[in-house]
């Protein structure tokens, strides 16, 4: 038993290692660029926390052109780690940089938030050109760099804006002829634009670009006062995928090599899905790390069922059991609808609290968790459960407090593997859309706060999927029941919502990050829930486990995904 643990963890640990060496050594064109962590302190006294990508062949002697990135909303830079690879891989120095109020910068507001401090430290670094330093930006990363260029223009050499036109009133700014060539890359389906698809055609553009009519795809406009030039590009992408989009990626490389006079794009395929590659494995190693670390700790001997069922109500069971799983998309979405509801009419205009998505993903929990509890009393009027009610919830202090620790251990167990791969290779299991690795004392704070709403939450969940979908009904086992329980709701509505876009090339819901970002940061997980739900109830027959280990789980991807900063 022993020697089949170690085996589990020794497998586990090569999958993380193995996965993450190969995803640096992609990341780095095959160990050719340096990435290095940095901290700024700017103008304003505020720390600024970034990272640098450094080509081998950049030095004092033989400097090379620069180019800085800044994430949207409240993303933080690591969403642009396929635009930062692609373009260190062909000879740029990138700087990229969490701005004020994101990841574990500190907290102000001005206009730039930090960003043309950024540009005058980049512009001083000795490695770097100044005279060619290009900035491309997403949606609010790339308002904040337009109002840098406004303070530095003579430093900018070319700017890239993505899928915005005027935000914090950067439009204005970037009215009239520049100093410096201007790029605007438009997502044809963005999810947050009112129209999307339209943007060549808004009248602000228009106003940028001094055009009486819409602004042609793909056309080079020069200025009239100067040999500068604006283009824009319409994508065929959509806001969130603007980040992992092959022709996003090409425009953005081929821009800054045109406009800049730096390398041309070297003829290679891109490589950083090879490098998302590598950090999926990893992370497929660290949860089967989390089981490994859970067989250890667990001593209870598999079980069947600790409640026995006649056959009566095993029928009735397997008839609810499938009723509700076929049902549980809707349940989903029925869980978002009050969501949606407050946060879009109610919090927004009153400002009761912060709009960001911490208070999303906590009111969305608390939303869930009531829900489930009606079914839960619902039907345990119509049919006797498997696991009574009663039983579920008389349990002993010392086993919810033992459980509690078990769950505490694999967590800092997991962590700690992860922490070791941030040393070791200067980068971090950060799959798409979350940062692993990060501390941020502020988010700490929050998961800590929110800890109780989300252990309510898996609890529920839990004791709705083992009372009511943990029964063998032939085709459907119960692991596949829980999964598909933690997932479909959530599936359903992604689909949904984007199931319009054939037809008229808008999302059926036009939703902020509010409401939405939980849906594209934690459907990826969910399956792991709902696995973690099934494997510790057939190991102990008890629920607290898996509510414990979940919630930590949770926390963990919450104080983790990009979106999500306090204010």
């Amino acid at each position: 038993m022993r020697n089949h643990i170690c085996r589990k963890l020794i497998l586990a640990l090569v999958l993380v290692f193995t996965g993450m060496l190969f995803a640096h050594a992609v990341s780095t064109s095959w160990f050719q660029i340096k990435i290095q962590d940095f901290q700024y302190i700017t103008k304003d006294g505020m720390k600024i926390n970034g990272t640098m990508y450094i080509p081998k062949d950049a030095s004092s002697t033989t400097p090379a052109p620069a180019v800085i990135t800044c994430s949207g909303g409240n993303n933080e830079y690591i969403m642009h780690e396929a635009v930062n690879t692609e373009l260190a891989r062909n000879g740029y120095v990138v700087v990229t940089f969490n701005p004020y109020k994101h990841g574990t910068s500190d907290i102000a507001a001005t206009d730039t938030m930090g960003a043309d401090s950024i540009l005058t430290y980049t512009a001083e670094l000795s490695f770097v050109d100044s005279s060619r330093i290009g900035m491309e930006g997403h949606t609010l990363g790339g308002s904040y760099l337009c109002q840098a260029a406004a303070v530095h223009p003579e430093l900018v050499r070319s700017l890239i804006c993505g899928d915005f036109i005027n935000l914090n009133g950067s439009g204005e700014i970037m009215t009239g002829d520049k100093d410096f060539h201007c790029t605007w890359i438009f997502a044809k389906y963005g999810e947050y634009t009112i129209n999307p698809g339209k943007d060549l055609e808004s009248p602000m553009l228009q106003a940028i670009f001094s055009l009486e009519g819409p602004v042609e795809n793909g056309i080079t406009y020069k200025n009239q006062q100067n040999s500068y030039t604006k283009t824009a590009y319409l994508a065929n992408t959509t806001n969130f995928g603007y980040h992992f989009s092959f022709e996003v990626i090409e425009r953005i490389v081929d821009t800054f090599g045109r406009t800049m006079g730096t390398p041309a794009v070297r003829p290679l395929p891109q490589i950083w899905p090879a490098a998302m590659l590598g950090k999926a494995i990893s992370l497929f190693g660290l949860f089967y790390l989390l089981f490994a670390v859970l067989s250890a700790l667990l001593h209870t001997s598999r079980i069947n069922s600790n409640f026995p069922e006649s056959d009566a109500s095993l029928e009735k069971g397997s008839f609810f059991s499938v009723s509700l799983l076929w049902l549980s998309p809707i349940l989903g979405a029925a869980a978002y609808i009050p969501l949606y509801v407050l946060g879009k009419k109610i919090l927004e205009p009153t400002m009761l609290f912060p709009q960001s998505d911490s208070n999303g993903l906590a009111i969305w929990a608390a939303f869930i968790s009531c829900l489930c509890l009606l079914f839960i009393r619902l039907l345990d009027r119509r049919v006797q459960p498997a696991v009574a009610l009663s039983v579920l919830l008389n349990e002993r202090f010392g086993g919810i407090l033992k459980a509690f620790l078990q769950a505490a251990c694999v967590f800092a167990c997991c962590y700690a593997c992860n922490l070791t791969v941030k040393w070791l290779f200067g980068t971090n299991i950060s799959l798409f859309c979350t940062n692993f690795s990060t501390f941020n004392p502020r988010k700490a704070l929050a998961a800590c706060s929110y800890f109780p709403v989300f252990m309510i939450y898996f609890f529920c969940t839990g004791m709705f999927q083992i009372k009511y979908l943990y029964f063998k009904t032939g085709h459907l086992n119960p692991l596949f029941n829980c999964v598909f329980f933690n997932t479909a709701g959530f599936a359903a509505l992604l689909l949904l919502n984007f199931s319009s876009f054939p037809l008229t090339g808008n999302a059926m819901f036009h939703w902020g990050r509010f409401a939405f970002a939980p849906i594209l940061y934690m459907l990826p997980v969910l399956p792991v829930f709902g696995i973690v739900t099934h494997w510790c109830y057939v190991r102990t027959g008890k629920i607290y486990l898996s509510t414990f280990v979940n919630t930590f789980l949770f926390t963990w991807l919450f104080i983790a995904t990009n979106a999500m900063y306090l204010v």
